[in-house]
């Protein structure tokens, strides 16, 4: 589902970024319905969604000073959208984790399954390890930490597209190297999106 582009005028994001709390409330009421639809679609639960949307829009406000009024604010908000709704099913991935091991009497197939999900662990952290140093402390950061490619360009003194370039060359090295496994395109797919 793509989410809805809105021309915001340049004035909001320009005192929102002073620190203009009407402003960001008109920028709030301007996204909000969309966001909320598009954090829906792939949380499946409305207040999970609310609750993403929350976060999203205090990340919004907590990063105001890093918004380039030369790029689109609209994909702005779009970037940190998907990372706070990937964070929200990878911490529900991982609270499911945490159940299946505590669950005492675990069936088998659920046994298999977090023996999967360790063995993928291990597989992706081998294959993170075999990249250039650089490479893999620029994906660390961005997918461990939850650094944005701008504050990692930024930590490192480097351009957003070298940052992003990097993580893109990381996820085809990963892929290429846990492609060599037994596991289907599928289960690799599901994983990538979890690291």
């Amino acid at each position: 589902m793509k989410m809805k582009l809105l021309a915001i005028d340049i004035d909001y994001i320009r005192k929102m970024k002073r620190g203009d709390v009407d402003a960001f409330r008109t920028i709030y009421n301007l996204y909000c319905s969309d966001l909320l639809k598009f954090a829906f679609h792939f949380l499946k639960n409305k207040e999970e969604a609310e609750e993403v949307v929350q976060d999203i829009f205090l990340k919004i406000w907590d990063k105001k000073v890093l918004i380039d009024e030369k790029h689109s604010f609209n994909g702005f908000v779009f970037i940190i959208a998907k990372r706070v709704i990937l964070n929200k099913i990878r911490a529900k991935v991982k609270i499911r984790n945490v159940e299946i091991v505590s669950e005492h009497n675990t069936t088998k197939q659920n046994a298999q399954d977090l023996l999967v999900y360790k063995e993928l662990q291990m597989l992706s952290d081998r294959a993170i390890s075999t990249l250039p140093e650089k490479r893999r402390q620029i994906f660390i950061m961005s997918r461990k930490q939850g650094l944005s490619n701008k504050e990692i360009a930024t930590h490192l003194g480097i351009s957003d597209k070298t940052v992003e370039n990097q993580i893109g060359l990381a996820l085809k090295s990963i892929r290429e190297y846990l492609t060599k496994t037994e596991y289907s395109s599928a289960i690799l797919s599901l994983f990538l999106l979890l690291i």
